[in-house]
């Protein structure tokens, strides 16, 4: 970052990060990036053909009744717990980093992070809004969900600076942090 530049950080929160991984989008980036042969047919039967079931128990007293839901097949996601999940949804958003232009993004499994500067207040929260949107454009895209009243927005700011910029996600405005 320049000398004497205005910077704000915002800490975004996807929804459901790993349940939202699209399988079939998620074999192609793979098998794009050179993944094939063995390892892409492992993938792919380790992540498709897989079902869930919801299993209910009711207690009455010592009576007990358990229902199960009928057998549904899992089209979306990384299995639940899944050592590989994180590496899988990395996998996924791997080229987010060059989808969002303005800034600097940062992804960590299912957190992402965008540093954001410029010369005054009106140029930062034009490129923090700008920003925002190509990365609310990038989700849209490939079926992730970015959730506005869990992000967060961090101005880095001198003393005398009351004014904080209102960014607006998906239409919902991400809540500032307090200065300390």
């Amino acid at each position: 970052m320049e000398h004497r530049q205005k910077i704000l950080a915002i800490f975004y929160d996807l929804t459901n990060a790993f349940g939202t991984v699209c399988v079939p989008i998620l074999l192609r980036k793979f098998d794009m990036n050179g993944v094939r042969g063995v390892v892409l047919d492992w993938l792919r039967s380790s992540l498709t053909g897989r079902t869930q079931v919801v299993k209910m128990t009711q207690r009455v007293g010592k009576w007990e009744r358990t229902v199960y839901s009928s057998e549904v097949l899992v089209v979306r996601g990384t299995p639940q717990g899944g050592v590989l999940s994180p590496s899988l949804f990395a996998g996924r958003v791997c080229d987010m980093l060059l989808y969002v232009l303005i800034g600097f993004t940062v992804n960590y499994a299912d957190d992402t992070s965008s540093l954001i500067s410029a010369a005054d207040n009106e140029q930062l929260n034009q490129n923090a809004q700008l920003s925002s949107d190509m990365l609310q454009h990038f989700c849209e895209a490939y079926f992730l969900v970015l959730n506005a009243s869990k992000s967060v927005l961090v101005q880095f700011r001198g003393r005398k600076q009351n004014e904080y910029p209102q960014i607006n996600l998906a239409g919902q405005i991400i809540p500032c942090a307090e200065q300390a």
